[in-house]
């Protein structure tokens, strides 16, 4: 059966590290068996790149390899949850601006590739308390243009996506449910 692939994503702050392990707890709970993915600062800061608003091309052609590897990477487990998806990578491209322009379109057909991989994307939007607390490595307004723009590509390529407005468990049951259900429909499917 085919796994299902999970990805949450959202500006930095927001609380997807924490979702993820929501989901994470949540799926133990249900007894199905869930992958937390390595996350992608996870990859990239053991290559020593600057990564947010402050880093340059090398640091995006990194970032593009450890999405590349992930998707290619087996994993096991029924459901994959990765913390961060392509659109997150698309954004930065588009704001950044620190690569060629003519790279731009091989990117955006990257993402797409990389995004139709996924079932369901979980986007959590930048509630008071996050913008209250300032991230490290990026400012404020650029966090808020980041946000905006991940839930643009999501719209722009079509990508099935749930809003997350207040990271609560209740939300997590929420996108449980829906992955569960998904499941269930796939091995109905299958027999």
């Amino acid at each position: 059966m085919k796994q299902f692939r999970l990805a949450v994503t959202g500006g930095q702050g927001v609380g997807k590290t924490t979702f993820v392990n929501r989901l994470m707890s949540l799926f133990n709970e249900r007894g199905v068996a869930a992958t937390r993915v390595p996350s992608i600062s996870e990859v990239i800061d053991k290559q020593k790149h600057r990564l947010g608003s402050q880093a340059g091309e090398g640091a995006v052609l990194a970032v593009c390899d450890a999405h590349m590897a992930r998707a290619l990477n087996c994993y096991s487990g029924r459901v994959l949850v990765f913390d961060r998806c392509a659109a997150d990578m698309l954004a930065y491209i588009e704001l950044l601006r620190v690569t060629p322009d003519n790279y731009n379109p091989h990117f955006e057909q990257l993402s797409r590739v990389l995004l139709r991989d996924l079932d369901l994307v979980c986007y959590l939007s930048m509630p008071a308390w996050a913008i209250a607390n300032p991230a490290p490595h990026e400012g404020d307004e650029f966090r808020g243009e980041i946000s905006d723009r991940v839930r643009g590509i999501l719209n722009r390529l079509d990508v099935r996506h749930v809003a997350i407005d207040n990271n609560t468990r209740a939300e997590a049951e929420f996108v449980g449910d829906l992955v569960w259900n998904d499941l269930r429909d796939r091995v109905k499917y299958e027999n």
